[in-house]
């Protein structure tokens, strides 16, 4: 088994260079840092590692272009976010790419968790029985 810094990168230069010519690696201009070819090799790489064959047969064993040009406007930062965030996933499966972009996106707040639960509120019996007997005299219940 890998140890978790083989999975996911600490920085770009451990990515591995491309055999994949396909996708035009410069950066977008004034965008420094930005995801380029090889970092899309290596993180299909990483995804491989962490999903096996549940990645590959969704997505295949390379990027068509579509998870790069999802991706493309993120940073490599944003990217090693997301990898971990898919760590503390408890889904099995491999995300889609507009939930990887989510889970990349460190601000993106979840709005598909749960409300935390309220409190149960403080019960003063006294003012209870007075309010109820209120609501029985209007009501027109006599006890």
């Amino acid at each position: 088994m890998q140890h978790i810094s083989q999975v996911i990168p600490q920085s770009p230069e451990e990515s591995e260079p491309s055999q994949n010519a396909e996708h035009n690696d410069k950066p977008l201009p004034g965008r420094p840092n930005v995801l380029t070819e090889e970092h899309i090799d290596t993180f299909w790489l990483k995804m491989i590692h962490m999903y096996g064959h549940k990645w590959t047969s969704s997505y295949g064993e390379a990027d068509d272009g579509t998870w790069f040009s999802g991706l493309r406007d993120l940073t490599t930062e944003q990217i090693q976010h997301g990898m971990r965030e898919c760590l503390k996933r408890e889904d099995a499966w491999p995300p889609t790419l507009p939930e990887f972009r989510q889970l990349a996106n460190p601000n993106t707040p979840a709005y598909h968790l749960p409300f935390p639960k309220m409190p149960k509120p403080i019960v003063n019996m006294e003012i209870a029985e007075r309010e109820m007997s209120k609501m029985k005299k209007i009501v027109g219940i006599t006890s």
